[in-house]
């Protein structure tokens, strides 16, 4: 339908195509800007070469002027995420970035959620950052909390997390704060509820808060490890197209 975001037309073809090259990409969440692209089927940037994941429209070759969860492309509309080192994108978009905020005539009774970061500060090296804690709507998923408190201060320690999509799965973190993850030994981010303890299975994308929760993203050793998959850049330029037609449904 129009309206629809990027991210989630981005997530239909994951979701019905299981050879999509979009069923697992990696993001970094800005304040103002939304979710940014870092690797797409395992094809990563390289800021050192200063080449980067970029939003085109395919029709007018302008670069869009916010991330994935932001821009709303129009109908019969082209969108390419290319991997390049040229940013002379002259040309405009024909979407537009969309505004969070919805309606005040629609805003339910809010409830009050909180979340926080927990980390060996011996091993890590850096204090635990302060909880953040806000009113939100009722059903709100555990994603648009952290987005929230991303948006509240360009230095909170939830700006900038960077995190990789999964079909099925949805988003899970992979560092946060400048704090990576390590697979390679078991150290993983994971999701507790701080009143009881236990982890929670659900994705950020699932999982919602209930009322007066602490809800805390934990850097901890797990069981298992994950097995990531390296992928060379042998083109200097890597193109992914997406059809709108047909997907705003």
């Amino acid at each position: 339908m129009n309206g629809t975001v990027l991210i989630n037309i981005l997530h239909k073809v994951a979701n019905e195509n299981d050879r999509s090259p979009f069923k697992r990409y990696d993001s970094t969440y800005y304040k103002g800007l939304g979710y940014s692209l870092t690797a797409v089927d395992g094809v990563k940037q390289n800021p050192s070469t200063k080449t980067y994941w970029l939003i085109v429209d395919g029709q007018n070759g302008g670069g869009t002027p916010c991330g994935i969860s932001s821009y709303v492309p129009v109908d019969q509309s082209t969108i390419i995420f290319r991997l390049t080192n040229d940013f002379s994108h002259g040309g405009t978009v024909s979407g537009y970035c969309k505004t969070q905020a919805p309606p005040s005539n629609q805003i339910p009774s809010p409830i009050t959620v909180t979340i926080g970061l927990d980390w060996d500060v011996s091993t890590v090296g850096k204090p635990i950052p302060a909880n953040y804690t806000t009113q939100v709507t009722l059903g709100t998923v555990l994603v648009d909390i952290l987005n929230k408190a991303a948006e509240s201060d360009a230095n909170s320690p939830f700006n900038r997390y960077q995190c990789t999509y999964s079909a099925g799965l949805g988003r899970s973190i992979t560092a946060m704060n400048g704090v990576p993850q390590n697979p390679d030994d078991g150290t993983n981010w994971m999701i507790y509820d701080d009143k009881t303890g236990k982890d929670i299975s659900l994705g950020m994308d699932q999982y919602k808060p209930g009322a007066d929760s602490v809800t805390v993203f934990r850097l901890a050793k797990t069981a298992g490890t994950s097995a990531h998959r390296s992928v060379a850049v042998i083109a200097p330029v890597f193109l992914a197209l997406i059809a709108i037609e047909g997907l705003l449904v």
